[in-house]
């Protein structure tokens, strides 16, 4: 419709694509910056900073001191750069605060874990997913260690906050009148992603 308007792309037209991920940017690059690519590309610098602050705190967490400066410096340096979309931030502090829980045992680690998963989720279905899939894995490598110290306090407090995000939502969509044609849209862009990726 801009086209057809006589708008010119990259110049009057941002194009954006995903749920939360390029409009939720966008918007957000556009309120701060300037209504242009160059703003949310600047955005997107700012938020691959935070991205290399959350993967260091999870290899402080895991890897300890010396462990994290290694990381530290083959990830700045370029050697390992592995790191190609922010959306992995939320999923990388969820699993820190899992690591911290193991190591700290307090229940405030595992609800900020669940919180940031629902964010995950929020963001990247496919991200999220994976945040669960590893929290998970984590929580049985726990209890095939020490079986006791897994409660159900710790699976009712990381799984309060994702069900309450989630719940939240779907009631959002429901009183809307618009649950269904959500799913819809997105599994079509999941078709549309698969595709691309197939390219």
């Amino acid at each position: 419709q801009a086209l057809m308007a006589g708008q010119t792309p990259y110049k009057d037209v941002v194009f954006v694509h995903g749920f939360f991920r390029d409009p939720g940017v966008a918007l957000v690059a556009f309120r701060l910056f300037d209504v242009s690519v160059a703003a949310v590309r600047s955005l997107e610098q700012f938020l691959y900073a935070l991205f290399v602050v959350a993967a260091y705190y999870l290899a402080l967490a895991c890897l300890g001191g010396s462990g994290a400066l290694l990381y530290s410096f083959l990830t700045m340096t370029g050697f390992w750069s592995w790191f190609h979309d922010w959306r992995i931030v939320p999923s990388l502090g969820a699993l820190t605060c899992l690591v911290i829980y193991v190591r700290r045992r307090r229940l405030r680690w595992v609800v900020s874990a669940g919180f940031l998963t629902f964010v995950a989720l929020f963001i990247a279905i496919d991200t999220g997913l994976v945040t669960l899939v590893s929290a998970a894995a984590l929580c049985m490598a726990v209890t095939l260690a020490r079986w006791r110290e897994v409660k159900l306090a710790v699976i009712m407090a990381y799984a309060m906050p994702v069900l309450l995000g989630l719940g939240s939502v779907v009631l959002y969509f429901v009183s809307t009148n618009s649950l269904l044609p959500f799913i819809e849209w997105h599994r079509q862009i999941q078709e549309v992603a698969r595709d691309w990726s197939g390219l």
